[in-house]
């Protein structure tokens, strides 16, 4: 994956990018949605078919397009108490959910690469109805919280080394921070952690061939 990856993106071009970081945050939003989106495709092929109650059939039932060997390597990981540790987590994660993302199937990293826009932006993108109003009151509050937090901050007029606009990106992460709070692995409105090494493919889940 990290091959094709690098084919078909010029990393060293986007490097070289004022926008680097919104760039690479862009991608790898990209990277690991279609990550999550395989690995969730490929549980619910291993519940459809016995799950941990029926672990032969689950295994003779190969997902079309995938060999038996990562398959094989797909349903060990679902055995694993790590694997069961997490979906239980995520699981409690998702009910703790005051609201959800309604930007459609874009990240709100994706929207903020795709757009051009500000995390502010696409967090009232994400929030609002079709006619323009926020889904809830609740939405709108933090919105308006938000937004007053963003004002208060004035922008310095430097440009270090990360280039143009690297000292707003990191505010912003700040702002949502103090808004929403923390959670581990993901910015609360605003989405998944950046990896640390973000074009590393996950180990636990074997690719399709």
């Amino acid at each position: 994956m990290e091959v094709h990856l690098r084919r078909r993106f010029n990393f060293t071009e986007i490097e070289k990018h004022p926008k680097c970081r919104q760039l690479m945050d862009g991608l790898n939003a990209v990277y690991m949605k279609r990550y999550r989106s395989r690995k969730a495709k490929e549980k619910e092929e291993f519940l459809a078919n016995g799950g941990e109650t029926d672990v032969a059939r689950a295994r003779a039932n190969i997902p079309k397009g995938m060999s038996e060997e990562n398959w094989n390597k797909t349903v060990d990981y679902f055995l694993t108490k790590e694997h069961k540790d997490q979906s239980c987590a995520n699981k409690s994660n998702r009910q703790k959910q005051l609201y959800t993302n309604r930007g459609g199937s874009s990240t709100y990293s994706s929207f903020c690469f795709k757009k051009d826009k500000t995390r502010l932006e696409a967090f009232k993108n994400g929030h609002t109805l079709k006619d323009g109003r926020f889904a809830s009151e609740l939405e709108e509050q933090k919105y308006e919280e938000l937004q007053a937090e963003f004002e208060s901050q004035s922008e310095p007029n430097i440009e270090d080394e990360f280039g143009e606009g690297s000292w707003s990106q990191v505010n912003e992460v700040q702002e949502f921070e103090k808004v929403f709070g923390a959670r581990r692995e993901h910015y609360i409105g605003m989405g998944r952690k950046p990896s640390l090494s973000r074009f590393t493919p996950p180990s636990c889940v074997g690719p399709r061939s």
